[in-house]
């Protein structure tokens, strides 16, 4: 099978960025796996070939929704270099809404997996909340890391 996730990744920190790092190496083990998160990034050198990033501005909200748009159209270029079967992407919001504006170009099922902050604070604005309302709406699957974010997912449109 050949994957897309879409998400923080090393050399980013934090939960979704170990979380993804983790998946991609269980994955790569029977699966190909790529990587588009967000640069400008170092990507480590034994996996250059397979992480692709893309730039964004380092100021807060413009990041989000620069990635947001400009994140579909290169999902969708990967897309016809690589031929994936499947787009994952993790944190539902500007993240996933790249995935769910790249699924209405290409057709590719979309899943989106919820981290926590990205279903209990992202909807408190009115952008954020149509971010994620969108992605979990347009998603052929939804995962939750807990059963509050679960409910939460549900109560949102997933």
């Amino acid at each position: 099978m050949r994957i897309l996730m879409v998400g923080h990744y090393p050399p980013h920190g934090g939960g979704v960025a170990r979380h993804l790092d983790n998946l991609v190496r269980e994955l790569r083990k029977r699966h190909e796996v790529r990587v588009l998160t967000y640069g400008p990034v170092k990507v480590r050198e034994f996996e250059r070939e397979f992480v692709h990033q893309l730039r964004v501005p380092p100021v807060y909200g413009l990041r989000g929704s620069t990635f947001a748009f400009a994140g579909a159209r290169k999902v969708a270029q990967l897309h016809r270099e690589f031929d994936f079967d499947v787009v994952h992407c993790h944190f539902a919001g500007t993240t996933s809404f790249s995935g769910a504006l790249a699924k209405e170009k290409t057709g590719l099922p979309l899943v989106v997996t919820a981290h926590g902050s990205d279903l209990e604070n992202t909807p408190k604005s009115p952008l954020g909340r149509f971010y994620v309302t969108k992605s979990l709406r347009k998603a052929d699957a939804v995962i939750a890391v807990s059963h509050h974010l679960a409910r939460l997912a549900r109560a949102l449109g997933g």
